[in-house]
């Protein structure tokens, strides 16, 4: 996991800095899976998901996290013109789609691929 956090991080502040250096035009995705949070929405999480209170949670009743630095990252990249897409091979598209809703996070992505298949048909 420490690894993982590590990788987030370092991804988060490349993209901050290539957001200041790179033409307003620049197209970015994302794959959620361990990009946006440390979890694959069809097998570690339960849907459906909900808001309680500030906080979304599964069906069980867990709290969804996300990684920290997402919501910040998101915004300046966002502001900077660059324009988002979000892609995932997940089975689980309602779950995904409405986890992107609930944190907000959906006004961000131009573009979502989220379907099972091969990862070559996304943006294609």
């Amino acid at each position: 996991l420490r690894t993982t956090e590590l990788r987030i991080r370092s991804l988060c502040r490349i993209l901050t800095e290539a957001s200041a250096s790179l033409a307003l035009s620049y197209q970015h995705h994302l794959s959620y899976h361990y990009t946006l949070w440390p979890f694959w929405v069809d097998t570690h999480v339960t849907p459906p998901f909900k808001k309680k209170g500030s906080e979304v949670i599964d069906s069980r009743g867990e709290i969804i996290r996300y990684y920290p630095e997402v919501p910040e990252v998101l915004k300046k990249l966002a502001n900077d013109g660059f324009i988002l897409a979000v892609a995932s091979r997940t089975s689980e598209i309602k779950g995904a789609n409405q986890l992107l809703k609930l944190f907000n996070w959906d006004q961000y992505f131009k573009y979502k691929e989220i379907y099972p298949g091969s990862k070559v048909t996304h943006f294609n």
